[in-house]
């Protein structure tokens, strides 16, 4: 199990390093879809996106081949900021566009289990969903720090429970490691988001509540690291 878990991680700087050069390559194809005038069609760009990310998971599911796998990444990536763009231009509803990439996310992941694929959905999801808390426009960043905190316990039971859950199935065992890093991911940037204009040690820091689970969490994992270590030795 920890073998198939580890499988999408060889190689993952290569990967990443050819995932940036599609994503050049997209954006070329893109600039030339932007000097067709499509840029003036809402509708357009959400159409376009919408079979960007269809055609990227098709083509993912199909197909794992490197050339292919980095490619179908930054289709992806491109075709989500094209249903921003697409959504953002028609005037959609806010908390409707938060749920779309949400829906997205989850379809990306249940679909298709690649390291790279998942982690930007991973992202994607944690990203829709704090759109939507701030949808509602609350005077109190307390919200924010409770999905911050549920994320965060989130983390510790992921880790936690990391034998069982990579034994479970071969598709969460997929998952494990880019849904692990994009939670890690989306607990710093809540927490640069709280600190105020992106000073992590503010003075007014918002993040007190999230900041204290934290510790929390991290006091109790100590005893459990420990037991560990000392299995091993």
């Amino acid at each position: 199990a920890y073998e198939k878990a580890n499988a999408n991680r060889s190689g993952i700087a290569i990967k990443a390093l050819t995932v940036i050069g599609g994503f050049l390559v997209t954006c070329a194809f893109l600039g030339f879809l932007f000097l067709a005038d499509l840029y003036n069609s809402g509708a357009g760009m959400a159409i376009t996106g919408f079979i960007f990310v269809a055609g990227s998971l098709i083509v993912k599911r199909v197909y794992d081949i490197l050339i292919l796998d980095t490619f179908a990444v930054s289709f992806f990536i491109c075709g989500c900021l094209l249903i921003l763009l697409g959504t953002m231009e028609s005037k959609m509803d806010e908390t409707a566009v938060c749920v779309l990439f949400i829906i997205i996310a989850l379809i990306s992941m249940l679909f298709v289990q690649n390291y790279m694929m998942s982690f930007t959905a991973t992202c994607i999801l944690h990203a829709g969903i704090i759109g939507l808390i701030q949808t509602f426009r609350y005077n109190s960043s307390l919200p924010i720090e409770s999905y911050t905190g549920l994320v965060i316990l989130f983390f510790i039971f992921w880790l936690l429970e990391e034998p069982r859950i990579i034994a479970c199935n071969n598709r969460l065992s997929r998952l494990y490691n880019p849904v692990r890093l994009g939670s890690l991911a989306a607990i710093l940037f809540a927490a640069i988001y709280l600190s105020g204009n992106g000073r992590l040690f503010w003075t007014k820091y918002n993040g007190w509540t999230a900041s204290i689970l934290a510790i929390v969490c991290i006091l109790l994992l100590i005893p459990k690291i420990l037991k560990r270590l000392e299995a091993l030795t």
